[in-house]
């Protein structure tokens, strides 16, 4: 929730939730426990640039709410999307020690049919879904070309909202 104070600044307030749908204007969506997590944490980076900006005019305001609903748009749609994947696939979601707060890996492995799997570990940074994802792929008890899974996934799985979830379809389709 976003607070105008009498000095001209934004303040974020971030209200605690359960796990069942953050996004009550719907009320149809449970987020995962990793989702939350993560749609929390994205939150209050949000949150801390938003109070960082000074409203000078109306206009000001306007556009700040217009930023503000865009990006929490996109926050919800990259949750359900994590969501969604958690019930499809072996997933696990952890900030990355190596990255900016702001990232996040996501750790999703696909078994084979001759019992290996591979593992794919995405980079989600805050321009996740309109630019390209950093990719490590990973073969555990099996024999893949990892060049050519490289640019299967270049070719066939482009930036946008559903970016990761075409790109483990992919991956998926490719290993069984």
């Amino acid at each position: 929730r976003l607070v105008y104070t009498e000095k001209g600044t934004i303040q974020c307030l971030l209200e605690d939730t359960s796990p069942h749908d953050v996004n009550r204007r719907w009320e149809v969506n449970r987020l995962s426990k990793d989702a939350l997590a993560y749609a929390k944490c994205r939150f209050k980076i949000v949150c801390d640039v938003m109070e960082q900006k000074q409203l000078e005019n109306a206009d000001d305001m306007r556009c700040l709410i217009r930023q503000f609903d865009w990006t929490m748009g996109r926050l919800e749609a990259t949750a359900n999307e994590l969501t969604v994947l958690q019930k499809r696939f072996d997933i696990s979601l952890e900030n990355d020690p190596e990255g900016a707060a702001s990232d996040f890996l996501v750790h999703i492995s696909f078994k084979g049919n001759n019992g290996g799997s591979l593992i794919a570990t995405f980079e989600l940074d805050p321009s996740y879904p309109f630019a390209p994802l950093q990719v490590s792929l990973t073969p555990e008890g099996m024999e893949v070309d990892l060049d050519s899974l490289q640019r299967s996934l270049l070719n066939n799985a482009k930036p946008g909202f559903g970016y990761l979830s075409r790109a483990s379809d992919m991956l998926s389709a490719i290993i069984e």
